[in-house]
């Protein structure tokens, strides 16, 4: 399994914070965004990620549109993580872009620690070095 980098995207500061500070501490490298619009931008700009950690409620550019943007620009995306407070959210996990899903999984906030980690190693083994 590869190793590589998880990006957080969230508009609360206190979860982008909390969910970085779990990753990184369990060996993962982490960037964070506090919205879609700045995601993409970190994506565009030739940031590499395995995993992104995506909110769907957030201003500017909601993780909804993000999903959407990737699946229709990207062969290779990376695998999508919704994070959402709406236990509605969970339907995101149905929906297709082209032959994918919109998401790889739906995590519903809040999220554990455990929950989250485990999560994550099913797309990206944690990176030793980094832990270190």
């Amino acid at each position: 399994m590869k190793t590589g980098n998880v990006l957080v995207v969230d508009d609360d500061p206190d979860i982008r914070e909390t969910t970085r500070l779990v990753l990184e501490y369990t060996g993962y490298r982490v960037s964070t965004a506090a919205n879609g619009a700045e995601a993409l931008e970190r994506l565009r700009g030739g940031a590499a990620h395995c995993v992104i950690l995506l909110d769907l409620m957030m201003p500017v550019m909601d993780g909804w549109a993000v999903a959407r943007t990737l699946r229709e620009e990207a062969s290779s995306c990376p695998a999508i993580i919704a994070v959402t407070a709406n236990s509605l959210g969970v339907d995101a996990g149905r929906q297709v872009v082209g032959e994918r899903p919109l998401f790889d999984e739906v995590l519903v906030k809040p999220v554990s620690p455990g929950e989250l980690v485990r999560t994550v190693r099913a797309y990206v083994a944690p990176d030793e070095a980094a832990a270190s």
